[in-house]
């Protein structure tokens, strides 16, 4: 809900205090300059319950929050691709699953992680599946992946690790 659709508690019409989300007229500035009830009653106050005050975040905001937490989640996670790269021949997501230091905000960024895995070149998809060992999966079929770095030369692949001076600039 964007702050333009949200419905005021109140709204003076006129002599009138309406409910905002009902129209319903709850006091009415008479003549003598009191309150009065939509019965005539005077009123000795109009009473607002507490209401919950809390920071409005536009989509645009969380859009763009969620992208820098994930990109900067991706590339802290890649060494972990990139172990398993150098040290197994072939491998699923469920064994990155596994290695992950940190859980990413949604499970889907795993399939990012290894497609940026594989656009760095180290590793490759395979045309054969076996059933996810995870739970949460149902066993459903995951694609294995084939390394690319364990058995090349170690000056084709330097690791995705940046120096501590260069991540604090």
């Amino acid at each position: 809900m964007s702050p333009t659709d949200r419905v005021p508690a109140i709204r003076l019409v006129g002599r009138d205090v309406v409910a905002g989300g009902s129209g319903l007229v709850l006091a009415t500035l008479g003549d003598d300059g009191r309150w009065r009830t939509p019965q005539g009653f005077a009123t000795a106050g109009l009473d607002l319950p507490a209401m919950h005050i809390h920071a409005v975040v536009s989509d645009e905001a969380r859009r763009e929050r969620n992208r820098d937490i994930d990109a900067a989640w991706l590339e802290d996670a890649l060494p972990v691709i990139y172990e398993l790269a150098n040290t197994t021949t072939e491998f699923t997501a469920d064994e990155v699953w596994e290695r992950l230091p940190t859980k990413p905000r949604e499970g889907r960024l795993v399939g990012a992680l290894m497609r940026l895995a594989q656009s760095r070149g180290y590793i490759e998809p395979t045309s054969r599946d076996r059933p996810s060992t995870r739970p949460r999966t149902h066993r459903r079929p995951i694609r294995i992946w084939r390394s690319r770095i364990r058995d090349a030369p170690a000056a084709l692949f330097d690791p995705p690790v940046e120096e501590p001076a260069a991540r604090a600039a």
